[in-house]
């Protein structure tokens, strides 16, 4: 067994939400607003309608294997060869997104705060904490998640409200002027970030009440909406045609926000905000695609290779990534094959256990069978023991 801890539908949600809200905010707005101008607003309305298919073909997985993740089942569905070739692929697409989200990490701090501070210092000081709480298991990175996230919500308010003043609805008239393809083309490229509900697939099988993961996850996703929504309202509200003119919009509306006329440099405070978010998130793929590479060779532990799979990814973050623009230039390429990885091979998977008869329907008032130690857990839902277990 990889992994014998265990966490609640409600950490699993607040985990995803932390995920993905993490780097989107942060480099959502100068994207959407390139291809949507002042209709951005309305993608992630229309980009929401992917990740929840997604949702409810993993949870609907997960019923039907349950205790496996994708890299596990993959096999069990496609066969040995193909099943590995795929999984492999997938963990080679989690490498990489990885790989970028460290290097934006890097970019970002480098550029508001630490300005003097090599990049590979502060990638590494980010890892260096995380492969603790991933050797720690889900267990711990769930607590952090529901620990974190009223202080989240509280720092996010206390951002918002004093640009209430400054608020012009009529920045967002009219509304669709050129029409839905722009929008569409946003909500596509939101497609680089909402997609992370993926990473469901590696903590589903220690769910302690798995009868409500399709329930939770999908309010999870609506929050996320509502709370991407609003942002990307607040930046048109304020900067307008000024927001194409910088990398990270959202920081740059926190640098020149004072609260109550004494309250100055907000911006440390939205540092604090983002780098722990951006630590939920590194915890959440990291463990992913360690514990998916375990999974992939049939090791008994996936904490032997924790260190070396975070050098790797600091190694990717730069070689693979020489400049940062590269990030801006690849973008398009991303979303293709971050939606491959991410969607088209679930589908894949769905549709081949539909026809093979294998498939079970994700349904948020039916428990889960299976017990964390690998047996049938109880039918009203699971209890302590109820999760289920790891390969």
């Amino acid at each position: 067994m990889l992994e014998r801890g265990k966490l609640s539908s409600v950490q699993l949600a607040c985990l995803m939400f932390l995920a993905v809200i993490a780097t989107s905010i942060m480099g959502a707005p100068s994207f959407c607003y390139r291809l949507a101008r002042n209709d951005m607003w309305l993608s992630p309305i229309i980009a929401a309608i992917l990740p929840m298919l997604l949702i409810m073909v993993l949870v609907g997985l997960h019923r039907s294997f349950p205790g496996k993740s994708l890299i596990e089942y993959s096999p069990l569905l496609l066969g040995k060869w193909l099943g590995k070739l795929l999984g492999l692929y997938f963990l080679i697409v989690t490498l990489l997104e990885n790989a970028y989200q460290a290097r934006q990490f890097g970019e970002l701090m480098n550029q508001f705060f630490f300005k003097e501070t090599p990049h590979a210092f502060i990638i590494c000081s980010l890892f260096f904490v995380c492969v603790f709480a991933v050797r720690l298991g889900a267990e711990v990175i769930g607590r952090v998640a529901i620990l974190y996230m009223p202080l989240l919500l509280t720092i996010v308010l206390t951002f918002a409200l004093p640009f209430f003043q400054d608020i012009e609805v009529r920045r967002l008239l009219p509304v669709m002027s050129n029409g839905i393809l722009p929008i569409l083309r946003s909500s596509a490229y939101l497609q680089l970030w909402l997609p992370m509900y993926i990473y469901t697939t590696f903590y589903l099988p220690f769910l302690s009440d798995s009868q409500h993961a399709l329930k939770r996850l999908l309010q999870s996703l609506a929050a996320t909406i509502l709370t991407l929504t609003g942002i990307l309202m607040l930046i048109i509200f304020i900067l307008n045609n000024a927001t194409p003119m910088f990398s990270f919009p959202f920081m740059t509306l926190a640098r020149y926000l004072t609260l109550f006329e004494f309250i100055e440099q907000f911006d440390a405070v939205i540092m604090f905000f983002w780098v722990v978010d951006v630590f939920v998130r590194t915890c959440v793929t990291l463990y992913g695609l360690t514990i998916g590479l375990a999974q992939w060779m049939n090791l008994p532990s996936y904490k032997v290779i924790s260190v070396p799979t975070a050098v790797l990814v600091i190694a990717v973050s730069f070689w693979g990534i020489p400049r940062f623009s590269d990030f801006v230039t690849n973008g398009p390429h991303l979303t293709f094959i971050y939606f491959s990885a991410h969607f088209a091979l679930p589908m894949l998977l769905f549709v081949v256990a539909l026809a093979r008869g294998k498939w079970k329907p994700a349904k948020s008032g039916n428990a889960e069978g299976s017990g964390r130690s690998g047996g049938p857990g109880s039918s009203g839902g699971s209890g302590s023991s109820g999760g289920s277990g790891g390969s």
